[in-house]
């Protein structure tokens, strides 16, 4: 089953939220929006594109990437993922941020998220 693609970003663990998205507004990018209070994931933009996402994490350690992938067809795509025996780290869900998503373990650790709007 192929996912219905939407758009994919990729997700910057960063250990300090707002300093990071400080920095990719100075060089000309935009806070689309932040989750949470305090803010632990943000979207970047360039114009009405997404660019990349930020999630904060408290240690350094874990900072690095992931790939947030936008689709149409989560419900199928997880059901294929879990047929193929694939690591599924967070299991399928509504989230208060009105997507609805799961996380699976990507090669050499990267977090691959595929969600859907709700």
């Amino acid at each position: 089953m192929k996912p219905e693609f939407e758009y994919a970003v990729p997700v910057y663990h960063v250990t300090n939220l707002e300093e990071a998205a400080a920095f990719f507004v100075a060089i000309g990018f935009e806070l689309e929006w932040s989750w949470g209070e305090p803010a632990r994931y943000a979207g970047i933009y360039y114009g009405d594109t997404p660019a990349m996402h930020l999630m904060q994490c408290e240690n350094v350690a874990h900072a690095g990437a992931g790939l947030y992938i936008q689709i149409k067809n989560v419900d199928e795509i997880y059901a294929a993922c879990q047929t193929a025996g694939l690591l599924i780290l967070v299991p399928i869900a509504d989230q208060a941020y009105k997507m609805r998503d799961f996380a699976l373990a990507g090669p050499d650790g990267v977090r691959v998220t595929f969600g859907q709007e709700i």
